[in-house]
């Protein structure tokens, strides 16, 4: 069965990692910032994991508003941020060669170049 919500994970210049989850009509329905300030990495691989399991975010918290209405002006291809993973029909792939310090730890990827 095809998964309908899809996820962007996004790294910017300082370190911060967001993830962006989208319906099948690509509207944002769910942002949220700051994992790079867990002290032990995982929670955005859990989530991750959760949402390709679930399909869903509905039993999920601390959605930002300004984010998610922010999605369809956000130049992800822009200065200062990579999209360092995403999340498809429930498989996730990682882009390494993007990825600064916050998400090579946060996906535990040693990736040297």
């Amino acid at each position: 069965m095809e998964k309908k919500l899809y996820a962007k994970v996004i790294e910017d210049n300082g370190g911060g990692l967001s993830i962006y989850v989208m319906d099948e009509n690509e509207k944002c329905i769910y942002a949220h910032s700051g994992y790079e300030y867990n002290s032990e990495p995982g929670r955005l691989v859990d989530d991750l994991k959760s949402l390709a399991d679930s399909d869903s975010v509905s039993d999920w918290e601390g959605s930002e508003e300004e984010l998610v209405a922010g999605w369809k002006d956000l130049d992800i291809d822009g200065i200062g941020r990579e999209v360092v993973a995403d999340l498809s029909n429930g498989k996730l792939s990682l882009y390494p060669a993007v990825m600064g310090a916050a998400a090579m730890r946060e996906f535990g990827v040693n990736f040297q170049g």
